[in-house]
């Protein structure tokens, strides 16, 4: 399976795995009328799509080890995502130690860690903002994407998108990338062109509209001024949609029923003992 469909909310597959531990000489169907497992046995996992996630099977699989193997620190040498560590079962006298290269990667943890409630909200935000794009419903546009970008309004977002599209019909090309900064859309796309385009089709806009937000949150990660928070939602979004699994009406909903589910990955962070690469205690608590 590959990880980026090894999603949390495939429930089927969680049951699946849950009751295969329980069942031993018996046939399934016996299995599976006896089983008296609960998805609180089933491991966390970050729900979120990025290329180097663990496979679900392997974090079970490392869960189960750490039971029946003595430690008193926990090593993930290349964290990535972190769903390998947030997956263990945890014991309080522990130290979780995670490390990555990738900065970005590290940087999502970390904001996690230290930054719960304002990432929350961010990301709560975000899937209100867009949800607002729902068919039938015609939000204001010249208004900031979200309160941690106050400088970028939504009616540039969807001009970005229509300036794509025009770019694309022009050179013929699919893979054609925006040279131009979101700051000066408005050069090329009026506001009047974007509240038309709205107009025409909600339920279309809302789709324009989550799609484009992943090139804009691709330029915010490689952006150098960009805050750690900003990075942090950024990084969410693009794990979530790719240009391979682009925002759908299904795909959206899955995104939007992930915000609980998050509370849950922030309270396993914020409740035991996790170092990171950087962090002033690593080397004390290594030692």
């Amino acid at each position: 399976m590959h990880p980026k469909d090894d999603y949390l909310s495939d429930t089927n597959s969680q049951n699946t795995l849950s009751k295969s531990t329980h069942s031993k000489d018996t046939d399934s169907k016996d299995a599976s009328s006896n089983d008296t497992s609960s998805n609180d046995t089933i491991p966390l996992t970050m729900p979120i799509f990025y290329q180097g996630k663990k496979n679900y099977s392997l974090v079970y699989m490392v869960g189960e080890l750490s039971k029946q193997v003595p430690y008193n620190n926990f090593v993930d040498v290349f964290c990535g995502s972190g769903t390998v560590t947030l997956g263990v079962p945890k014991d309080p006298q522990h130290n979780y130690f995670m490390n990555d290269i990738n900065r970005t990667r590290t940087n999502l943890i970390d904001i996690i860690r230290y930054g719960g409630q304002e990432f929350m909200k961010s990301l709560s935000e975000l899937m209100e903002k867009i949800k607002g794009f729902s068919e039938g419903n015609h939000p204001e546009t010249n208004v900031p994407l979200l309160s941690l970008f106050p400088e970028t309004s939504d009616w540039k977002i969807i001009g970005l998108k229509l300036l794509n599209d025009s770019l694309k019909e022009k050179d013929k090309s699919e893979n054609k990338e925006i040279s131009v900064d979101i700051a000066s859309v408005e050069e090329f796309v009026p506001l009047a062109t974007v509240e038309e385009y709205i107009a025409k089709s909600s339920q279309k806009a809302q789709l324009a509209y989550a799609k484009v937000l992943y090139i804009f949150f691709n330029k915010i990660i490689d952006s150098t001024s960009a805050k750690p928070l900003q990075r942090a939602i950024a990084t969410v979004y693009t794990d979530t949609f790719s240009t391979r699994r682009k925002p759908t009406k299904a795909t959206l909903k899955q995104f939007f029923s992930t915000l609980s589910y998050w509370e849950k990955v922030i309270d396993e962070f914020q409740s035991f003992n996790f170092f990171m690469g950087s962090d002033p205690e690593r080397t004390r608590l290594v030692a």
